[in-house]
């Protein structure tokens, strides 16, 4: 059977008998992929819940959706169940994600001119990776398209002044999380894993500095 045959190409398979890096990284990527689908489910729950406006941003969230998708076609080609399990896995946790933030926001304001090419876009992004030859510079390409949706993400969370609906064991989770891709990353040499690894865990932890910072201050207002 086909599946048979792949999985036993696949690095994990390569290396099942002792304790390595790669069955370590494999167990512990598990373990921190739980703990991700955990965090985005406590963001959806939280997203309209307080009655005030979201403060998260359609284009970043499908975004991050492209992204993960794309990164668990990525593990096709470099035969890892690590990388295929985890974002097939958590890129559906987007989903209903993306679909209370338009539920919400359509309630609300309704979408900029800019929301509704963006976001759209990203989504035609997801196929990409299959045509592409070089993989790794597709990724790294999505990757700072990803980075730049940081930006309208920013601008709604100072308009909405709040962080109300702002999961941050969402963010911790996938701090922990790049950690480990970095650690695969450059066992199996993979470009792509080492260049999207170290911007995340800079990125993560900044949003995590600034959402306690934003706590702090307003705790600070209401004393």
């Amino acid at each position: 059977m086909f599946i048979e045959k792949f999985i036993k190409k696949t690095i994990e398979y390569q290396n099942i008998g002792g304790w390595n890096e790669i069955s370590i990284s494999f167990i512990v990527m598990l373990f921190l992929t739980i703990i991700q689908a955990i965090g985005l489910w406590k963001q959806k729950t939280k997203i309209g819940k307080t009655g005030e406006k979201t403060s998260l941003s359609l284009i970043l969230f499908s975004f991050l959706f492209s992204y993960f998708i794309d990164y668990g076609i990525y593990g096709i080609y470099k035969y890892s169940l690590t990388i295929i399990l985890s974002n097939f896995f958590l890129g559906l946790f987007f989903i209903p994600i993306i679909i209370k933030i338009i539920k919400h926001q359509k309630s609300e304001n309704g979408f900029s001119k800019i929301e509704l090419i963006i976001a759209p876009f990203s989504l035609l992004l997801i196929p990409g990776i299959i045509f592409m030859t070089d993989k790794d510079l597709f990724l790294t390409i999505l990757l700072f398209f990803s980075g730049l949706s940081l930006i309208p993400q920013g601008i709604k969370f100072l308009k909405t002044r709040g962080s109300n609906d702002f999961e941050p064991l969402f963010v911790f989770s996938f701090l922990l999380s790049a950690i480990v891709w970095l650690i695969v990353g450059l066992k199996i040499d993979s470009q792509a894993l080492i260049r999207s690894s170290i911007p995340t865990i800079c990125l993560t932890g900044i949003s995590l500095g600034l959402y306690y910072l934003n706590q702090l201050i307003n705790r600070k207002k209401s004393d």
